[in-house]
């Protein structure tokens, strides 16, 4: 499925940019991919691309370095925007104590959704995610979700956008789980899915993204996170960022694990 991904990436990232030119007096608004369809002034077809490559690094009792990277496809027609997003967190961590641990996970996910834009302020979204993490013991998490949201831009500076959703999510393990207390087989869960961007200056940019979920079918069964960015443009297409994440998965605790994870990086974003 990785390698099918990836050339799916790679044949787009080859199409030339002209494909999708638009005339000069319908120029797509800026950062055009976050913001409502019924705002901009471009009929025909719009692309974008865009990959993030971040590093941080650990230091203490517990050492290490952890890589993660992503890829931003969005390819708009009218009123319909299509998303595929792809990224890997690899990390490598030491353990200093009586017996020295080595200890390595990587994680990936993918997702591919549409947004439907009903005005400038109501949207329709529909996707679909994949997930798999060595840390959770899980092999693989398979999601379908629906829901509608808001989109606004606030003083000109600020982009917010909020989306309810429910869905259906099935999974399995690394390990048998038979005896123990995780989630098992399909469940129905509720999410909700928060981004926002502010233009502090044309070329920094301070954004974040926050997401919950819970289980509808067995309560107490639910996971959180936020993540914080500040971008700031090096030369045209290229971007410096700085960021901060937190994350909370209740699974994590009945596997035993630490529930809480935190990261602070630094890396370079490429935006075509």
């Amino acid at each position: 499925m990785k390698k099918q991904i990836a050339l799916v990436f790679l044949i787009l990232l080859l199409i030339p940019g002209e494909t999708f030119s638009q005339s000069a007096e319908n120029k797509p608004v800026d950062y055009w991919w976050l913001k409502s369809s019924k705002v901009d002034t471009v009929n025909g077809i719009q692309f974008h691309a865009s990959g993030q490559y971040s590093f941080s690094k650990k230091k203490g009792v517990i050492s290490g370095v952890t890589h993660s990277g992503n890829i931003l496809l969005a390819v708009r027609l009218g009123s319909v925007t299509n998303y595929s997003i792809y990224g890997i967190d690899k990390i490598d961590l030491h353990l200093k104590g009586i017996a020295n641990i080595d200890y390595k996970t990587t994680s990936h996910y993918f997702t591919n959704y549409f947004n439907y834009d009903f005005s400038r302020v109501l949207f329709a979204e529909a996707g679909y995610i994949w997930e798999r993490d060595d840390m959770l013991l899980l092999h693989n998490r398979y999601s379908v979700y629906a829901g509608a949201g808001i989109n606004l831009i606030l003083f000109k500076k600020l982009q917010i956008k909020s989306l309810l959703a429910a869905g259906w999510i099935n999974q399995n393990y690394t390990i048998p789980v038979e005896n123990i207390d995780v989630i098992k087989g399909p469940n129905t869960a509720f999410y909700t899915m928060n981004n926002f961007v502010y233009s502090i200056l044309p070329t920094v940019k301070f954004s974040g993204y926050v997401f919950y979920y819970t289980n509808i079918n067995e309560g107490g069964r639910y996971r959180y996170g936020y993540r914080l960015n500040l971008s700031v443009g090096i030369i045209k297409h290229i971007n410096l960022v700085a960021g901060y994440s937190h994350k909370f998965d209740k699974e994590l605790e009945r596997l035993g694990l630490m529930a809480i994870n935190t990261s602070t990086n630094i890396g370079v974003e490429v935006s075509l």
